[in-house]
């Protein structure tokens, strides 16, 4: 919670007055800080179909006469939350700022984030909960708990649109928010079908699984052929798991990149078929689509083969794609038991970043 959270009230302590019982005895007046605040909200409810604009402006200050000083120096002066609960995306295209702050995310969906990031034009939020602080320069470094000089005001505003159809591209230098969760780090780890930050798909038959874990020993009982995998950077990846023909297990993302951007990370496919043949290979795949839900690029395609022992199966291999036009693209890893039910594959994830 910060000094001056905008989902809870504001405690202060602005000192007391202390006037003697004896009439003719002096009077002592103390100074104190009085802060204020204020939030200020706009929407656009005119086109939806090509995209409407929401922002919102916090105002606040002290109109008191003495300065106000952080009492507590843990505790950041602002914050504030940017809830997005419908199944939409937020660009943002415009932020005013005073020249000495700066903006901050610092967790999503309640989930603090291993790299808080500064918030700069061309941003995607995704839907979900987000805690924004608001950083001051102070003695060189940008820092959240700042105080707050007498007789001041300030404010920041932020314009977002929901959708991108008709909104100037990005320039050339444009900031794009890498992947969220990338690197899977985030709880909770090896918890079925739930993985931070991405959206999880699962087929309707067998036991298929999407999670997070911290390293997984894959047997083919069928060969005796067995891998151990452990991630490839940090503690944990992402193991994908799938049962029965009717589908790819999945977990996907949308991400907004800008031209000559270069998406990257590391996967492996393991199959535990007895055999594989033209018909029945299982396969694992890494695919990029457009907004329109085009294949643009499959960076990551493998497939059970009829060479033993390993029947296809790979140790973690690096894939990247560089994109040659900007704008919205989902990334999807998706493994699948292709037309019948002889023996799981799985797809091991890690370390997927935009550079």
């Amino acid at each position: 919670m910060a000094q001056l959270d905008y989902n809870n009230a504001v405690a202060l302590d602005t000192g007391t007055t202390v006037i003697s019982g004896n009439s003719s005895a002096q009077i002592n007046i103390v100074g104190e800080a009085k802060l204020f605040k204020a939030k200020y909200a706009h929407q656009e409810n005119e086109n939806s179909v090509n995209g409407d604009d929401v922002g919102f402006t916090i105002v606040f200050g002290n109109d008191g006469d003495l300065t106000w000083e952080q009492p507590r120096p843990n505790i950041p002066t602002l914050e504030d939350t940017l809830s997005i609960d419908s199944p939409v995306d937020l660009k943002l295209v415009h932020l005013s700022l005073p020249c000495d702050f700066q903006l901050w995310v610092l967790s999503r969906d309640g989930v603090e984030l291993t790299n808080p990031r500064q918030v700069e034009v061309c941003d995607i939020f995704n839907s979900g909960t987000y805690v924004l602080q608001l950083r001051k320069l102070v003695d060189g470094e940008y820092t959240p708990y700042f105080n707050i000089p007498c007789n001041s005001i300030e404010s920041f505003s932020i314009l977002f649109q929901v959708r991108f159809a008709n909104c100037p591209p990005c320039d050339d230098d444009c900031s794009n928010e890498d992947v969220f969760n990338g690197d899977f780090e985030l709880p909770p780890f090896d918890t079925e079908n739930i993985v931070t930050g991405w959206t999880a798909a699962v087929s309707a038959t067998g036991d298929p699984f999407a999670k997070t874990v911290a390293s997984a020993n894959l047997i083919n009982s069928n060969t005796g052929f067995n891998k151990n995998y452990t991630p490839v950077s940090g503690n944990y990846f992402a193991l994908l798991k799938t049962n029965g023909p009717s589908g790819y297990t999945t977990i996907s993302q949308t991400i907004e990149v800008c031209p000559g951007d270069t998406i990257q990370g590391y996967a492996f496919f393991f199959t535990t078929e007895p055999f594989s043949g033209v018909f029945y290979s299982d396969n694992a795949r890494i695919r990029i689509l457009d907004e329109n839900n085009v294949v643009v690029a499959v960076p990551f395609d493998k497939s059970g083969v009829n060479t033993p022992p390993a029947y296809g199966s790979t140790d973690w291999l690096k894939w990247s794609y560089t994109f040659t036009e900007g704008g919205i693209y989902t990334i999807e890893h998706g493994v699948i038991n292709a037309l019948d039910s002889e023996g799981d594959s799985y797809i091991g994830i890690d370390a997927v970043e935009i550079v």
